[in-house]
C-alpha cells in the first residue's frame, strides 16, 4: 500500500482556500458590524426626530383646543346662561353649547369648580369616551377648579384630552 502524500500544489492549494475563506469571513462580519452600527443610529436619530415632531403637534393641538374653549366661553349667550344659576335651564341649553364644540364630553362648571351642567349624549362615540363619562354632581375632589369670580367652560375629548378656561372679563 501506498500512502498518499500530497504534494506541493494541493497543499498551497488548501492554504490560499483557507486563507481566502477566512478574509471573506472577516470582511462579512465587518461589513456586517457595520450596517447594524449605522441602522442603530439612523433609527435613534429617527426616533427622535419623530416624538420632536409628535410633540410639536400635540402641542399645536392643546393650543388649538384652549383657543377653542377660550372662544366658546367667551360667547355672549353662555355667559347670560351660566347667570341664571338655574341647573335645569344650563343642562337644557348647554347641549347646544356642547354640539357647537364637538367634544365628546361637555361640562359647565361654576365659579368655584363645581359641575352645574352635564348633557347626556344619546350614545358616546367611543368605547373610551363611554368610561369618561359621568353624571352630574359626580366630580371629585380632584376634578375641582379653584374658586375663581367666573364660570369655567370644561371639554373632554374621547382620548382623554381636557380642555377648561375660565372666561375672560367682561368689557
Amino acid at each position: 500500500m501506498r500512502r498518499a502524500r500530497l504534494g506541493i500544489r494541493q497543499s498551497l492549494f488548501f492554504v490560499l482556500l483557507a486563507i481566502v475563506v477566512a478574509m471573506t469571513s472577516l470582511f462579512l462580519l465587518l461589513a456586517a458590524f457595520t450596517v447594524n452600527r449605522q441602522i442603530g443610529r439612523t433609527s435613534v436619530e429617527e426616533m427622535g426626530r419623530s416624538r420632536d415632531t409628535f410633540q410639536a403637534l400635540e402641542q399645536q393641538r392643546q393650543d388649538l383646543l384652549l383657543r377653542q374653549t377660550a372662544l366658546l366661553s367667551e360667547l355672549p349667550s353662555l355667559k347670560a346662561l351660566m347667570t341664571t344659576n338655574d341647573q335645569p335651564t344650563i343642562v337644557d341649553a348647554g347641549k347646544a353649547f356642547w354640539q357647537t364644540s364637538g367634544s365628546d364630553l361637555f361640562a359647565l362648571m361654576g365659579p368655584d369648580g363645581s359641575l352645574l351642567a352635564l348633557p347626556k349624549a344619546p350614545a358616546p362615540a367611543s368605547p373610551r369616551a363611554r368610561s369618561s363619562i359621568a353624571p352630574p354632581g359626580s366630580c371629585s375632589p380632584t376634578d375641582r377648579r379653584p374658586a375663581s369670580s367666573s364660570p369655567r367652560w370644561t371639554a373632554r375629548y374621547g382620548d382623554g384630552t381636557v380642555s377648561s378656561a375660565p372666561p375672560a372679563a367682561s368689557p
